[in-house]
C-alpha cells in the first residue's frame, strides 16, 4: 500500500505541477496579449501625433508660402510699374526729340535725296 500511496502522492504532485504550468502559461499569454495591445495603442498614438505634427508644419509652410507669394507679387508689380514709368518717360523724351528735330530730319533727307548723296 505504501507503493500505491507514493504513486498517488506523486500523481497528485505531478497534477499540481501541471496545473501550475498551465496557470503560468495562461498568465504569460495574458501579459503578452496585454503588451501587444499596449504596443498597438502606443503605435496608433504616435501615428496620430506624427500626423498632427505634419499637418501643423504643412499649415505653417502654406501660410509662409502665401505671405511670400503676396510679397513677391507686390515686388513684381512695383518693378513692372517702375519699368512702365521708365518706358513712358523714354517714349516721351523720344517724342519730344522727334518733334524738335523732325523739320531738321526732313530737310536733311530732302537735301540728300536731291543732292544724290
Amino acid at each position: 500500500m505504501d507503493k500505491d500511496k507514493i504513486i498517488k502522492e506523486e500523481s497528485d504532485n505531478l497534477g499540481s505541477v501541471i496545473k501550475h504550468l498551465v496557470e503560468f502559461d495562461a498568465r504569460q499569454r495574458e501579459i503578452i496579449s496585454s503588451e501587444i495591445a499596449s504596443r498597438e495603442t502606443k503605435r496608433r498614438e504616435l501615428e496620430a501625433q506624427r500626423n498632427t505634427i505634419n499637418e501643423k508644419y504643412m499649415s505653417q509652410a502654406n501660410e509662409k508660402l502665401a505671405k511670400l507669394e503676396a510679397s513677391e507679387n507686390a515686388r513684381a508689380e512695383k518693378a513692372v510699374k517702375a519699368a512702365e514709368a521708365a518706358a513712358s518717360k523714354n517714349i516721351a523724351e523720344l517724342e519730344k526729340t522727334a518733334a524738335q528735330n523732325s523739320n531738321y530730319w526732313i530737310e536733311e533727307i530732302y537735301k540728300r535725296t536731291i543732292a544724290g548723296e
